[in-house]
């Protein structure tokens, strides 16, 4: 996923992890289905720590 900030000119790479595929695609689908274009809305992408069978964070 391409994001480009205000007042840059080239865009930043976002790597959308695999887990994240089908809810990402949910999300642009449902804009889609509402006529709303990609480029007409404001999107929040938040992370969260994920911590592995270990207990490594």
């Amino acid at each position: 996923m391409f994001l480009l900030r205000p007042n840059t000119i080239l865009p930043l790479l976002v790597r959308v992890p695999v887990t994240s595929k089908a809810r990402f695609l949910r999300y642009t689908t449902r804009l889609a289905g509402a006529l709303t274009p990609i480029n007409g809305v404001v999107t929040r992408i938040t992370l969260e720590q994920a911590t592995s069978k270990g207990g490594v964070g």
